[in-house]
């Protein structure tokens, strides 16, 4: 099927998470480590740290959610976790090594011109020599800059990918967003 309705999500708060009944989850999207890198990361800048987490399973499709190569139209540090087996077949993100330091200066150019949100234009054509797939085990955790142009693959029938991911993002991109998707074009 080529229906992106296959995918289910939940989105929630870290600090609303019971640590008692999830304390895995609650430790580690919350954990000193992921603190250290993020505070690294953004070298002194004030930002919100894994205060989402958005959950997702989806089923056999062609057509994932965020199946497009993209990159996220917020400067965003994201913690992902494989909850299922994420190799072939089982919808494993696919990213574009390198092409980082290029989108990132389109996205703050998009920011300097003061461009609608949603006129931002974040999806790229898919070289597929330059894409290769992070899929991995169930179990398997990577941090990833969204600068990297990255999208899920498909589902096969029978196979099930299921996510769980957090982010850290710069509190002045969040306002710079909230600020630019006010204005319609």
């Amino acid at each position: 099927t080529d229906s992106k309705a296959n995918s289910f999500g939940l989105d929630f708060k870290r600090d609303k998470l019971k640590y008692n009944a999830f304390p895995e989850l609650a430790a580690l999207f919350g954990s000193e480590i992921l603190l250290k890198i993020s505070e690294v990361y953004f070298s002194g800048q004030k930002f919100d740290f894994n205060e989402d987490l958005f959950a997702q399973w989806t089923e056999h499709t062609n057509a994932p959610l965020s199946g497009e190569l993209h990159w996220d139209k917020q400067l965003t540090l994201k913690s992902w976790l494989y909850v299922s087996e994420a190799t072939d077949g089982y919808g494993a993100m696919r990213v574009e090594p390198g092409a980082a330091r290029w989108t990132r200066q389109l996205r703050e150019e998009n920011i300097f011109r003061g461009i609608p949100y949603h006129s931002i234009k974040n999806t790229l054509e898919e070289n597929e020599d330059a894409v290769v797939s992070s899929g991995g085990p169930a179990g398997t955790f990577f941090i990833f800059v969204t600068d990297t142009p990255h999208g899920a693959s498909s589902v096969d029938h029978g196979k099930r990918r299921e996510i769980i991911r957090s982010q850290s993002r710069p509190t002045r991109i969040k306002d710079w967003a909230s600020w630019a998707t006010s204005f319609k074009s």
